[in-house]
């Protein structure tokens, strides 16, 4: 006879492995508002996630951030969504343009069209 667990039952395996994402999951939460509380950048969301209970103690234990630190980043940052917004509306204009044919002369994309390139 078979005795009382399956082994092809892997129910304690599918709870195990719902009870280590949850607990990811919360502790990542956790260290991510507290990392936003106390002005630093919003990555420890994984830092918590992996690392759990020490993940948080370490954010717990970072020191207040600067207020001008945190200023320049958010400013970094919102540039540089700025520069990605501007390369992708230029490159869907391009795409635009090369679906009707049309490539003003003497750019690159009409000499490589045109086999006029060096």
């Amino acid at each position: 006879m078979y005795g009382y667990y399956n082994s092809n039952d892997n129910t304690i395996l599918w709870i195990a492995l719902f009870v280590v994402l949850v607990q990811g999951a919360v502790c990542g939460g956790l260290c991510y508002y507290l990392a936003d509380h106390k002005l630093y950048f919003k990555k420890y969301f994984w830092l918590g996630f992996f690392f759990g209970v020490f993940g948080l103690l370490y954010v717990g234990f970072l020191p207040m951030g600067s207020k001008e630190e945190h200023s320049r980043r958010v400013e970094e940052y919102e540039e540089k969504n700025r520069e990605r917004e501007e390369l992708n509306r230029e490159r869907e204009e391009l795409e635009k343009r090369m679906k009707i044919g049309y490539l003003p002369m003497g750019s690159e994309e009409y000499e490589e069209k045109n086999g006029e390139g060096e």
